[in-house]
């Protein structure tokens, strides 16, 4: 008989072992207050959302396909989440670039830094660095401060939009990688 009751609750307490750490998580995060509902977060996954609700065992992230998520808190108070918002709503965004070889990178960086001028921001830091001489091309990045993570993605349509329009206009090629193959007879 002991023998049975020691088995029992031995499964027992490994059936709830995955509940209390669910439960201790919550915990922690609600004291610690790690997040708040309307928090923009992404995940170690890779998966971005809103934080719709935190509850002690679980919490509910809304995707941007407007589902929610519902998230074991032992998993989020063991991962890294990045926290849009906090401290807070201010960002920035990093736009990848490159232009063909032979282009005159100082005139490169001025061009599109002049376009940026023309994105609006709380903060007037936009820079525009020549990062890489890569296999087929010169790589740019532009950097544009945005008042709050909501104009984020819109913001960076935006820019993506207005180097690529500029670049066409001072006729700065665009490269594309390519392949030479030869053939022996």
């Amino acid at each position: 008989y002991l023998a049975g009751v020691g088995i029992s609750g031995l499964v027992l307490g490994l059936a709830l072992q995955d509940s209390l750490k669910n439960i201790f998580g919550g915990v922690s995060l609600i004291l610690d207050r790690t997040y708040k509902i309307g928090d923009m977060v992404e995940l170690d996954s890779g998966q971005t959302g809103i934080i719709a609700d935190v509850g002690l065992r679980s919490t509910k992230l809304r995707t941007w396909d407007n589902d929610i998520m519902t998230i074991p808190n032992s998993y989020l108070a063991e991962s890294k989440v990045l926290n849009f918002t906090q401290p807070s709503g201010k960002c920035r965004i990093t736009v990848p670039f490159a232009v063909a070889y032979g282009s005159d990178t100082d005139f490169v960086k001025k061009v599109v830094l002049n376009e940026l001028k023309k994105v609006p921001a709380d903060v007037q830091d936009h820079k525009v660095a020549f990062v890489n001489m890569g296999d087929f091309s010169l790589d740019f990045k532009a950097y544009v401060w945005v008042r709050s993570w909501k104009d984020r993605y819109t913001t960076k349509l935006q820019v993506i939009d207005l180097i690529h329009k500029r670049l066409n206009k001072e006729d700065i090629s665009i490269p594309f990688p390519t392949t030479t193959v030869e053939l022996k007879k």
